[in-house]
């Protein structure tokens, strides 16, 4: 139903509803950063990384162990020539190499995803322990979900502040 190139575009190959055969899949970056598409097969709906079936496609057996590794650091570059297949290590190693490892002191309000402030920390915590308001209401005031909240509470997050 779908063909992938070796530059890492997705068409579809038959009719399906509301398309055509030839049509380029629109490509769009998820959550961490990597190139998605949604195939549909028996109106199951399937959203997978195109790095995925461009490996899937070319590069042959994977074995457990592998991951797929974009050799310029590029998440957008699905490119066969730009992937691999390599071990978790050397997967790490090249997130080092390119400067988008996680740095041990990229904590608090210094992480890029952070919407609280290092601030922000000891004032929840006090409204947890005064048992005052809820976790829901203690993240609408600080414009956060309430697994924030409840992660702040229970020591999985912020521990460093």
């Amino acid at each position: 139903m779908y063909q992938v190139s070796c530059c890492g575009s997705v068409r579809r190959v038959s009719h399906g509803n509301n398309t055509y055969p030839g049509k380029i899949l629109k490509q769009t970056p998820n959550s961490d950063g990597y190139f998605s598409v949604t195939l549909y097969k028996n109106g199951i709906k399937s959203v997978i990384k195109v790095h995925t079936l461009v490996m899937n496609t070319f590069g042959g057996i994977r074995l457990y162990y592998q991951e797929i590794c974009h050799n310029n650091g590029n998440k957008s570059d699905n490119r066969f020539i730009n992937l691999r297949y390599d071990t978790h290590a050397a997967n790490m190693q090249d997130k080092m190499n390119h400067g988008h490892h996680f740095q041990p002191n990229n904590r608090g309000e210094r992480c890029g995803t952070s919407k609280l402030k290092d601030a922000n920390i000891p004032i929840i915590r006090q409204l947890l322990k005064q048992g005052i308001k809820t976790q829901t209401e203690i993240a609408v005031i600080f414009g956060v979900g309430r697994k924030a909240i409840s992660d702040i509470k229970t020591g999985k997050t912020w521990r460093c502040i």
